[in-house]
């Protein structure tokens, strides 16, 4: 039989609370006064769809990143004029007079109106 701590009550061993002034009671089994209340617990099924879930987002981002990758390395370095070819540099040339005869060719559009 055990005794309370504030009235000397005695009380049984399963006793949470004084039944004579209602002080929580020493707990010899987890050396605790009164009760805990219990600790939450996540649902095991829960916790594993939780890691299903950020390994599929995982997956899918390393798919993107293997994509990016690959389209990156595709793509040509680009060419100093000094690297250019004859060919490379006369292309590039006949470009260049094409896209300064648009830009002049909207300009004096815009200043005829």
């Amino acid at each position: 039989m055990f005794r309370c701590l504030k009235c000397g009550q005695g009380y049984s061993e399963g006793a949470t609370h004084c039944t004579k002034c209602g002080n929580l009671l020493y707990d010899r089994r987890n050396d605790t006064i009164g009760y805990e209340k219990p600790k939450l617990s996540l649902d095991r099924k829960f916790i594993l769809k939780l890691i299903l879930l950020l390994a599929f987002i995982l997956f899918i981002m390393g798919i993107f990143s293997f994509i990016s990758s690959c389209i990156n390395n595709n793509a040509p370095e680009p060419k100093s004029i000094d690297q250019m070819t004859n060919k490379e540099l006369n292309q590039f040339m006949e470009w260049k007079k094409e896209q300064e005869q648009k830009e002049y060719n909207s300009s004096s559009i815009k200043t005829s109106k």
